[in-house]
């Protein structure tokens, strides 16, 4: 075996090597190097060693692109996970970065990272934006509930520490939030039964 068969022999372990790697994170990698697939078959004869290794250099650099693509699109897929996992969950006093990350099947701190990347903000900081508005949302539809219940509702064990949270998210506690909605509520009757007075 001369050394331009061993090369081509050694190049063509490392594509079949580099496709089953693909293949794991679920790319037909085969497909995209069709055409190297088959130089390298051609140089099996008559090839040079730059030339196998020009072609070997391509296929690794289209390995690192559709790696790197596919790296992205999986970081979308479980961010997207995450978020619609904890809009579906957001009221379980439990819930939390281990929790997102083990329902998923992600490692936290990975999940940290690219949550953070793809949502342009930590994962506890979307939760607590969906919790607080949850609650803004009932303190509206249900004026007669208490703080407490509200604050259940929507995952906070501590409606002192919830309160603290809506305020600094809103600029105003949710007792005044839920008393001004009230007043709202009130004007909107009274001003209804004057005009049904009137006609």
């Amino acid at each position: 075996m001369s050394f331009s068969d061993t090369a081509v022999y050694i190049s063509t372990d490392i594509l079949i090597h580099i496709c089953l790697y693909m293949s794991e994170l679920g790319v037909d990698f085969s497909l995209v190097v069709e055409k190297e697939q088959r130089q390298l078959t051609g140089l099996q004869n008559n090839g040079g060693i730059e030339e196998i290794r020009s072609v070997l250099m391509c296929i690794l650099e289209k390995c690192r692109i559709c790696a790197a693509e596919n790296k992205t699109s999986c970081n979308k897929e479980k961010s997207n996970d995450a978020v619609d996992f904890i809009d579906s969950n957001y009221s379980r006093i439990d819930m939390s970065l281990n929790l997102v990350a083990d329902t998923i099947g992600v490692n936290a701190s990975y999940l940290s990272n690219i949550f953070k990347k793809e949502k342009g903000c930590s994962l506890s900081k979307y939760l607590t934006q969906t919790r607080l508005e949850q609650a803004k949302k009932y303190l509206t539809e249900y004026p007669d509930k208490t703080l407490i219940e509200i604050a259940e509702s929507i995952g906070y064990s501590d409606v002192y520490y919830f309160s603290k949270n809506f305020k600094k998210y809103y600029g105003i506690s949710p007792s005044k939030y839920q008393e001004e909605r009230k007043n709202v509520i009130i004007q909107n009757i009274s001003q209804t039964s004057k005009e049904s007075t009137f006609t």
